[in-house]
């Protein structure tokens, strides 16, 4: 089995069982680890949200701000990225703005972060193509919940 250990374990990002027959190699249960980017100027909330995605099993990295980002997104791509609204310099949605008229950045499914509750918030994060909206003050949990349905629909949907 090539690049796999037979059994259980984890292996390349992947975890699950794999068992080799004369005829086939059968996994069951390969997941690979979803990445997620965190863009928040308030450590805080990275903090929590770093632990409760950590602890469902997400591989998190974080960054400040924009600039930040754009070296994270250097280096590797994410799966999804959650990003503020309100933040210092460049806002949450010139960021996404910049996103989605980037060729290597436009097919990543953005969540949108933001504290103000208003409506029309909402509105506007549909509106320029978010794929989901959150409103701070959350439930961990609920969080860890709607980034797990959001990675679920955006991989049916490729």
């Amino acid at each position: 089995m090539a690049g796999f250990a037979q059994g259980a374990g984890q292996q390349n990002g992947y975890a699950g069982t794999c068992t080799e027959t004369k005829k086939q190699v059968v996994c069951r249960g390969w997941l690979m680890t979803k990445r997620v980017f965190i863009v928040d100027d308030d450590r805080e909330i990275r903090e929590i949200i770093t632990f409760v995605l950590s602890q469902n099993g997400f591989e998190v990295a974080v960054a400040n701000n924009g600039e930040q980002l754009q070296s994270l997104l250097a280096e590797q791509l994410p799966d999804l990225i959650i990003l503020d609204v309100m933040m210092p310099g460049e806002n949450g949605y010139q960021i996404f703005s910049t996103l989605r008229g980037t060729p290597q950045t436009q097919h990543i499914p953005v969540m949108i972060m933001t504290a103000h509750s208003e409506h029309i918030y909402q509105r506007i994060s549909v509106d320029l193509g978010a794929d989901e909206h959150i409103t701070k003050p959350f439930h961990p949990l609920d969080l860890a919940e709607r980034v797990k349905s959001l990675l679920q629909a955006t991989a049916k949907q490729n």
